[in-house]
Parts: C-alpha cells; structure tokens; sequence
C-alpha cells in the first residue's frame, strides 16, 4: 500500500500541481522556491489538516493581482490515490473487470474487522489497473448527498472525505462516521523539516519520535518488578518511612528502615505554617507536604542521548587523541549538526520499521472498533525535507542506499545533493523537477528514465544532468561509451573507432553542428600531407559532430598543448582552442539522449524516455552561474 498520486488545487505556492508517486523513494527537486517543501507540507495538510497555531488563510494559493476577498473563497484542496495490491484487498472488493480477478483471494491488509468501514470505498481504476482508494481534504464545508440511510450531514476542513465510486459520480466523497480516524491510521506519517532544530530528535517527550520509538518498552518496564520495587522504595522514602517490622532483617537494615520519609520529616515545618496561617487568618486550617509516586514517564522525559564515539577497529576501543583513553560521552546537542541529523534520520528510520513489523502482529489481533489506539497501521510515510543539509557527501551517499534497503516505508524526499538519488530505481523511484514560472510553480519534467544501462544504478554524473539540469563531461563521455556499445551490439562489430561512433550520430541529425578541433595524434592512414602537419606543426585539423568533438576534447586535452609556435601562427590552427562551452555540452548531451531513444533496443521496446532538460529550459541565471 502507498501513494501514487497526489492532486494540489489552490495549495500555498502551488494553483494546480498533479504527482505521480513509487512505492519506494521520491524525489522532489528544483530551484529554490520552486514549491518542493510545499508539497511535503501538502501531505501533512491532507493527513492532519490545519497544523495548530496556524490558520488556513496561511496555505491558500495567492493568485497575482487578486484581491484578499477573492482569495478566501478559493478552497484549498489535497486529493490522493491510496494503491492496494491484489492481495491486499479482501475478496468482496475484488472487481469482475480486473483481468487478474480470482475469486478466491485472500486479501490480508484490509480483511481486519476495524477497516471493514473502508472497503466499500476501495474501487478498481481500468485506466491503471489498480485498487485505489481515493481521499481528499478541502478547506470547502460542502452538504453531501442524502442518501437512503440517515440524513444529509457536511463534509469540512476538519475531515478526510473518501471518494465513493458506487454512486458514479465524479466528485462525490463522504465522510462516514469514525472513517477519518481509519484512514489516518492507514499510514503513519512522519515529517522532518529543514528547519526542525537538529537536537529534537534527543526529546523523550512522548509526542516525539524517541518518545515512541521507546514507548512500548516504556510500557512492558511499567508492569516489571524492577519498578514496582522502586515505587515501594520511594513511597518508603517520601511517604510512609521504614517499616519497623521487618523482622529478619539485619540491625543496619532495620536502622535504615526505621528511618522517618522526607513527608514525616517536613511534618514539623508544615504544622508551623500552618499554625501560623491560623494566627493570622483565623480558622483551623492544617498543612502537609504530599509527594505523589511518580510515573515512569517523568523519568523518561528526562532522558538525554549521549554519543562516543568509538574505533572502526571493535578489538581497540581507544581514542588517541586522549591519550589512549576511551573516547569521553557527549550529549547529542553538544555534537555537530551533521551527526545531530545522522542521529534523527537513524531514529527516524527504525521507528517507521518498527511500525510497520506492529502493524503487521497487531492485523491479526481482534480489536475494538471504536478504539483508536489499537488501529494497526498499515503503512509508514516519512517525508524527509532536505536530509542533506549538515550531512558530508559520503554520509548523504550511504543514507540514499539504505533508504532504498527499507521495503516498508515510502519516503517523500526534497534535496538539492544528487548523492541522495544513489540507487534510484525506475522500478519503484520517482523523480520529480519543480521550476517557478509566471509566479506560478509547475511541473518542469515528467518522469523518465535515469538509468543509462538497464539493470543499472544511474551514476553521479548521470543524476546530476537528469535531476538538476546540469551537464559534465563525464556524463558525456557515458552517454558515448553507451551509444558506441549499441553501434557494436546492432552492427555485430567489435571495437568500433570513435570516428565512427560520430558518423553514425550524423546520419540521425543532418542539422548537427560541426567543430574544428587540433589533434596531436599521429595520423593512421598514409596520407604525406597529413604527416608533414603532424611534424612540422605537431597535429592536424579536424572536423567533428558536436558529439564526438566534445568527447575527444575531454579525453584528450593534452592534444592543445602540444601544438608547435608555428601552428599557432598559422591561419589554420591559430584559432583552435579545442574547448567547449556550457551550451555546446548541453546540446551535445541532449542529441545522445535522442540518439539512444530511437536505436537503444531496450529503450525502444520499452517505449520509454529519457528525463530531458532543454538547453533553453529554467532560469537563466543557472546557466550564467556556472560559466
């Protein structure tokens, strides 16, 4: 179960905005302000409504040269599709249409007795062939439809409407009694935001992550005997005192034992209060200190986190920049800001598998229906505002990898570190490209391929250009070594020359540019000209497809060099510089692209795209930025 679409209508910076979302990780990135943290705040929004100290004048979408009038009767709508595999579903929601229907299904996610309420609402989509449930919050109080049971009651900002397919009607939802809770519980969202300070995660309050995370532990510790001890102890020391009449004990225990409780000894300062009270005010008024015995939890909320750290080698727990000494413990908040957020994203993640592993022990418990709290949840959301901020490149590679290693959670992810797209999947991964234009923020690229080789994690070089818009040459230089590997597969040659490679990238593009290049190596074939260049002025000119010019620039910039002071008097070689700029890589890069859609065999079974980024596309300050 995940989300596969999300639908903005008048949210914050956003007028209208339509995703497409993976069961696994994905990706939201852009310019700044171009909205990417907008749409994490918009899944907040449908989950728990209007945050508290806010109001909803604060997401409304603020059109240019509309009046405040005009802007509050604008509702503010989320909508998303909740996708349920097959076996999922139980069998009364199977449809007849589903080419896969089997009668005889076990659904086991919504078979539970508490999510009976939902399964009328889950429909089969023909378009997509999935098992949807679609639900939405809108800032709009709408009547619903009357229908033959009960009255026609009002669906508001203070409630999650789920659509109803039964009725056909296209914009029907409803707000059955008790369902806003069970959609809630469906997934448990958890949102980190840039701006979160980096120690929250060291809060054991128990509304906080580390509060929950040890919360069922808390729970079982409550009912051990350790702490029924220490509640015997404490109502001894603040309470009741020693109690004499331990027999078997020894006469230094019993010495302790018969020692009075700080309640008993702070009796004589209360009764002189007290007495003094009555002086002054009148009346008979007696006074006493009471010390109640304690919960756990306010033992809890004290706890802090401490951080040593400690050898790569587990046979030499030493420090040597204390002499040897072990390492001394810090508290979190006394540590930097890249392990403060190391820490909350670790915490993070094994609340959400932990989650996820009660979820699914708890589906198979009889619970009551009216009780919230034991709701299992079905799924875990973490929606992570840039993860990167504070964290070094090698620690941002590695948290990419191991958020595609959890197969419970769906991650929502805003960044601007193509390390954190490491081991992107098109399978199961989206990426999506926000830009402002016109004041109103869009959707710059629909998702497409990333992976240069099928089977393949996309490279550095390769999410740098996809995802952010911006070209390298060793992205380049990829892209040729992949197109010269289709050439050889599709024409059965081994070895096929750089040249070559060029030549037939022409034959696609009859328009492409060419570009003059000096070549300081020693020519092949026997031609004396050609050799009389290359010793009297060190190389010989050539013309190139954009493609290949650009390639044999990158991986042979020695060849400029070793022009002699003749050549560089010379008419013809005097203007070489065998360079490119920013636009020329760019164009290169976008004809390769092209190239491998029409004759890449997997891409053109698969009918698949590249994610591409015109040279004329975003802002124009990127491209001047980095000249």
């Amino acid at each position: 179960m995940y989300i596969s679409h999300l639908q903005l209508r008048n949210f914050m910076c956003h007028h209208e905005l339509d995703l497409d979302f993976g069961s696994g990780v994905n990706y939201l990135v852009g310019d700044n302000n171009s909205g990417k943290t907008t749409v994490l705040r918009a899944l907040q929004y449908l989950h728990d409504g209007v945050t508290k100290g806010h109001d909803i004048s604060e997401y409304r979408y603020h059109a240019l040269g509309a009046s405040n009038e005009e802007v509050d009767t604008v509702p503010v709508v989320v909508t998303a599709d909740i996708v349920f595999e097959r076996s999922e579903v139980p069998p009364q929601c199977l449809a007849d249409d589903d080419p896969e229907y089997n009668s005889k299904a076990d659904g086991h996610l919504l078979n539970d007795a508490v999510y009976d309420p939902l399964c009328p609402y889950v429909f089969f989509d023909n378009n997509t062939k999935q098992y949807l449930l679609r639900v939405r919050r809108s800032s709009a109080t709408v009547t619903l439809h009357k229908h033959s049971k009960g009255k026609a009651s009002t669906l508001g900002i203070k409630d999650i409407g789920v659509f109803d397919n039964r009725n056909k009607r296209e914009d029907e939802y409803t707000n059955a009694t008790g369902i806003s809770a069970k959609i809630q519980r469906l997934f448990d969202p958890i949102f980190v935001w840039a701006d979160d300070a980096p120690d929250a995660a060291a809060d054991f309050a128990p509304t906080k992550i580390m509060g929950k995370l040890i919360s069922e532990e808390t729970a079982k510790f409550k009912e051990s005997l350790l702490w029924k001890n220490f509640l015997d102890a404490h109502k001894k020391a603040f309470i009741t005192g020693g109690d004499e009449s331990d027999k078997g004990a020894d006469e230094s225990d019993k010495q302790n034992d018969s020692q009075p409780s700080l309640q008993e000894k702070l009796n004589s300062i209360a009764s002189e209060i007290g007495e003094r009270m009555n002086e002054q005010y009148g009346g008979s008024n007696a006074v006493q200190f009471a010390f109640e015995q304690p919960d756990v939890s306010n033992f809890v909320k004290m706890g802090q986190v401490l951080i040593r750290e400690t050898s790569n080698d587990s046979s030499n727990d030493q420090d040597i920049n204390f002499g040897g000494d072990i390492t001394p413990e810090a508290e979190l908040q006394h540590k930097g800001t890249g392990m403060q957020r190391a820490f909350a994203l670790a915490a993070i993640q094994i609340y959400a598998e932990q989650q996820r592993k009660h979820s699914v022990d708890k589906s198979g418990e009889d619970n009551d229906e009216d009780s919230e709290k034991e709701l299992p949840i079905i799924s875990s959301l973490v929606a992570l505002d840039e993860p990167d901020m504070a964290l070094h490149p090698y620690a941002q590679y590695t948290l990419a990898g191991s958020l595609h290693n959890n197969q419970h959670c769906q991650y929502f992810i805003s960044t601007h570190s193509p390390y954190m797209l490491h081991g992107y999947s098109d399978k199961q991964d989206t990426l999506h490209v926000l830009y402002a234009e016109s004041g109103n923020r869009k959707n710059l690229i629909s998702p497409g391929k990333l992976q240069i080789v099928e089977g393949k994690d996309p490279s550095i070089p390769a999410i740098t250009y996809f995802a952010f818009g911006i070209p390298t040459p060793e992205f380049h230089s990829e892209l040729y070594g992949r197109i010269t590997n289709v050439i050889e597969e599709t024409c059965q040659e081994e070895n096929i020359s750089v040249a070559s490679v060029g030549i037939e990238i022409e034959k696609e593009f009859t328009n492409i540019p060419k570009k003059k290049r000096f070549d300081s190596r020693k020519p092949q074939k026997n031609c004396a000209t050609r050799k009389e260049n290359w010793n009297r002025y060190g190389g010989n000119v050539v013309e190139e497809p954009l493609p290949t010019y650009v390639r044999n620039c990158t991986d042979h910039p020695e060849s400029i060099g070793k022009m002699t002071d003749e050549a560089k008097q010379h008419d013809e070689f005097k203007d070489l510089d065998n360079e490119f700029d920013l636009n020329e890589l760019h164009r290169s890069i976008e004809y390769m692209l092209e190239y491998l859609e029409k004759h890449d065999p997997v891409m053109v079974k698969s009918g698949k795209r590249f994610m591409h980024h015109k040279p004329s596309s975003g802002p124009s300050w990127r491209v001047t930025a980095l000249r």
